[in-house]
C-alpha cells in the first residue's frame, strides 16, 4: 500500500511538472506571436492545462481563443470589450494526442509598409455586423470534429485559424479585371478557346504573389485555409445566411488561390439569397458593386458560364439600362444557342428593359428568340407586357408605320390588326385565360395608343359592364370584355366563335399507348426492389399492369349508366394533410362536385380499401367505423374503382 501511493504521489507531481512545463513554452509563443502579457499567458494556459495534459502548441491557440484578444490582428469580437476573464472554452482542443506537439512559427504574418518602411494601417474587412456574423460562424467550423483530416499538422490548423479569424488585411486586392467586368459587359478579346479569361488569371497570380509575400502561410496552410473557407460557405448556404460569405468572398479574393467551381456555386448561392428575400444586409464602403453578380463574374472568367451566373450578371447591365449589353451576354454559351438552358428569369429582365424604353423591334427580336427555346414558359404576365408596350406606342393602328425588323422574323405586316392577331394567336397556344390585371394593362395601352381622349373616370368606366355590348364590323380591331355564353361558346362582340381544347383521335390513342408503357416499366421496377428486400412476390403474367389499365378502360367505356365526369385521386385527397387515411376528405371533395353537377369516380389502391392496412414501414392503420362506413358506401354506389396491387393508381385517372 505504501509503494502504491508512494507512485501515486510521484505521478501526480510529473504531471504537475509537464503542467507548468507546458504551460511556460506557451507562454513564450503567446508573448512572441500575439504580444499577450506574460502573466495573463501564463495564468489561462495553466488553467486550461490542469484539466487535461496538453501539447503547448494547442495550450497557445486555446489561451488565444479563451481571451478573444490579439493587439496585432484584432481578433477579438466586435462591440466585445477585450478582457482576460471573457473565458470560453474551445471545443476542438477535445481528444489531443501527445504526438501531435509541434513548433510554431514566432511571426504568421509580416505587417504591411509604406515606402518610408513604417508599419501602415491595415483595412478592416466587412462591417461590425458582418464581422461578428462571420466571427462566429467561421469559429464554429473551425471548431467542427470533420473539418480538419488527420494529414493536417497542429501548426497548420492554428495557423490557419488565426489567419481567418483575422479582421485586418494582410495585402490590398487588385483585381482590375474582375471589378471592370462586373460593372459592365465583358471584353472578349482576352479569353482563351475554352472560354476562360487570361487576363484574371494573370492578376490572380501577381495577387498570390503578393500574399504570400506578406503572410508566412505555406501553400500547404493557404490550400488548407482554400477548403475552410469552402466549408464556411457550405454551412451558410445550409444556414441561408449571406453576412459570413461576405467576409469570406474578401478573404477569399486577397489569397489570389483560384477556389474550385463548385465553391464560387455556393458562394453565388448563398450571396443571391439575400437579394432574392429583398433583405437589408449592412455593407461596408469595400463594397460598390453586388457581390452576388462579382462571384458570377469571377465564375465566368474561370469557368465556362452557367445559366445562374449569366442570369446575375444580366440583371446589373439591366439596372445599368444597357439592354443591348445584357442581350450579348446570352451569346457566352456557344453550345446554347436555341437558349436550351436559359430560363424566363434569364430573358425577362432584358424584355421589360427594351419594352420600357420602346425599343420594340427589339422586344419582338427577343420575344421570338424566347419562344424557340425549350425551357421559357410564356404566362398570362409576359404576353400583357409586350402586348401592351406595342400598343401603347400605336403599332396597332394600320396608319402606324412598321415595327423595325418585325419583318425578318415572320411578321408580315409588321403593324396593324394582323400583327395583333398574329400575336393573340401565339399567345392562345401558351395562356387560357388572363387576369383582370392582365386585361386592364392591356385596355389601357390601346386607349394611349389610339389616343382617345379619356379622362382617369372614364378610363376606370371603360367596358366595366362585360355583359352590355353591340356588334362589331368586321374591320374593327376589339379589345373588349365580353361574357361568353357557355352553350354556343360565341362571343357577342366579334360573333367568333371560341375553340374546343381537346385531344383528336391521334393524340388520345398515344396517351393511351404511352401510359401502357409506363405503368409495365413501373411495375417492373417495383418487383425488382421488392425481389432486392427478398420479399415474396406474386408473379404475374408479362404486360400485367398494361393489362389491367386496358381493363379500367374497358370498364368505363362499357358500364351503364351516366358518364363519369370528375375523377377524384383518391389516396392523395385522403392523404391530405395528415399523414394517414381520413376518408372523410374523400367524402367532403364528391359531395362538392356532386353539388356542382358532377358525377364522379374515386381512383383507389386496393390496400386502401382493407379495413386494416400499412401506411408505412412498422405503422399499421385501422380504419374507425366511421370511415369504413364510407368505404362501403362508395363501393356500393359504384363511386370507387379498386386498383390492384403494386400498379401505379396515378396512371388510372390521367387515362
Amino acid at each position: 500500500r505504501r509503494r502504491r501511493r508512494r507512485r501515486r504521489i510521484d505521478a501526480r507531481v510529473k504531471v504537475h511538472a509537464a503542467q507548468l512545463t507546458g504551460a511556460m513554452l506557451s507562454t513564450i509563443i503567446l508573448v512572441g506571436l500575439h504580444r499577450i502579457g506574460p502573466t495573463a499567458a501564463f495564468v489561462g494556459c495553466h488553467k486550461l492545462n490542469q484539466h487535461r495534459l496538453q501539447s503547448h502548441a494547442q495550450l497557445a491557440t486555446a489561451t488565444t481563443y479563451r481571451f478573444r484578444i490579439c493587439q496585432r490582428m484584432r481578433m477579438h469580437r466586435p462591440n466585445n470589450p477585450v478582457s482576460p476573464s471573457a473565458a470560453v472554452q474551445p471545443r476542438f482542443l477535445e481528444g489531443t494526442r501527445k504526438q501531435d506537439q509541434v513548433k510554431v512559427s514566432p511571426a504568421l504574418f509580416a505587417e504591411e509598409k509604406d515606402c518610408d518602411g513604417d508599419a501602415k494601417a491595415m483595412e478592416l474587412i466587412g462591417s461590425e455586423e458582418e464581422w461578428k456574423e462571420y466571427y462566429d460562424t467561421a469559429d464554429g467550423v473551425l471548431s467542427a470534429a470533420k473539418t480538419f483530416g488527420r494529414k493536417d499538422s497542429e501548426e497548420d490548423k492554428l495557423a490557419v485559424r488565426v489567419y481567418l479569424l483575422r479582421r485586418e488585411s494582410i495585402v490590398p486586392i487588385r483585381l482590375p479585371t474582375l471589378v471592370s467586368k462586373a460593372n459592365g459587359a465583358p471584353s472578349l478579346s482576352t479569353t482563351t478557346n475554352d472560354g476562360v479569361d487570361s487576363s484574371l488569371h494573370s492578376e490572380l497570380e501577381v495577387q498570390k504573389e503578393l500574399f504570400c509575400e506578406a503572410s508566412s502561410l505555406t501553400p500547404a496552410q493557404q490550400k488548407l485555409a482554400l477548403r475552410v473557407l469552402g466549408y464556411i460557405g457550405n454551412y451558410c448556404a445550409k444556414k441561408r445566411a449571406c453576412l459570413p460569405l461576405r467576409v469570406g468572398w474578401h478573404k477569399l479574393k486577397e489569397m489570389g488561390a483560384p477556389p474550385r467551381e463548385n465553391v464560387l456555386s455556393t458562394y453565388l448561392y448563398g450571396l443571391a439569397l439575400a437579394e432574392e428575400r429583398d433583405e437589408e444586409v449592412t455593407t461596408s464602403e469595400e463594397v460598390s458593386i453586388s457581390l452576388p453578380e462579382e462571384v458570377a463574374t469571377f465564375h465566368d472568367s474561370l469557368f465556362q458560364p452557367t445559366e445562374k451566373t449569366l442570369t446575375l450578371r444580366i440583371k446589373v447591365l439591366v439596372q445599368k439600362g444597357d439592354a443591348v449589353g445584357a442581350e450579348r451576354l446570352l451569346e457566352m454559351m456557344p453550345s446554347n444557342k436555341d437558349g436550351g438552358d436559359f430560363r424566363l428569369r434569364t430573358y425577362l429582365p432584358i424584355l421589360e428593359l427594351y419594352c420600357e424604353q420602346g425599343d420594340i423591334g427589339s422586344a419582338l427580336g427577343l420575344y421570338k428568340r424566347m419562344r424557340r427555346a425549350p425551357g421559357v414558359h410564356f404566362n398570362a404576365e409576359n404576353y400583357s407586357l409586350l402586348i401592351s408596350a406595342i400598343a401603347d406606342r400605336g403599332f396597332f393602328r394600320d396608319d402606324s408605320a412598321p415595327i423595325d425588323g418585325a419583318a425578318d422574323i415572320g411578321y408580315s405586316p409588321a403593324m396593324g390588326s394582323q400583327l395583333l392577331s398574329a400575336l393573340i394567336s401565339e399567345m392562345a397556344e401558351d395562356v387560357l385565360e388572363i387576369t383582370s390585371s392582365c386585361a386592364s394593362q392591356m385596355r389601357t395601352a390601346f386607349i394611349e395608343g389610339f389616343g382617345l381622349n379619356l379622362d382617369d373616370e372614364a378610363k376606370e368606366q371603360f367596358n366595366e359592364d362585360p355583359s352590355v355590348v353591340a356588334p362589331s364590323s368586321p374591320f374593327d380591331l376589339v379589345v373588349d370584355r365580353v361574357c361568353v355564353d357557355e352553350e354556343t361558346a360565341i362571343c357577342p362582340r366579334t360573333n367568333a366563335t371560341l375553340r374546343l381544347i381537346a385531344l383528336d383521335k391521334a393524340q388520345r390513342s398515344q396517351l393511351h399507348d404511352t401510359l401502357e408503357e409506363m405503368a409495365n416499366s413501373q411495375y417492373a421496377e417495383y418487383d425488382e426492389k421488392l425481389k432486392q428486400r427478398k420479399q415474396i412476390v406474386e408473379e404475374n403474367d408479362e404486360g400485367y399492369a398494361a393489362k389491367q389499365l386496358r381493363n379500367f378502360a374497358e370498364w368505363i367505356d362499357g358500364r351503364d349508366g351516366d358518364p363519369y365526369t370528375a375523377i377524384v385521386d383518391g389516396a392523395n385527397v385522403a392523404f391530405f394533410g395528415r399523414g394517414v387515411v381520413e376518408y372523410h376528405h374523400v367524402k367532403a371533395v364528391v359531395e362538392g362536385l356532386e353539388k356542382m353537377g358532377e358525377n364522379v369516380l374515386v381512383i383507389m389502391p386496393q390496400k386502401y380499401l382493407q379495413r386494416k392496412f400499412y401506411i408505412r414501414k412498422g405503422n399499421v392503420q385501422d380504419l374507425n367505423d366511421r370511415d369504413w362506413s364510407i368505404v362501403e358506401d362508395l363501393i356500393e354506389k359504384e363511386k370507387v374503382y379498386e386498383v390492384r396491387k403494386r400498379c401505379l393508381d396515378d396512371y388510372y385517372w390521367m387515362l
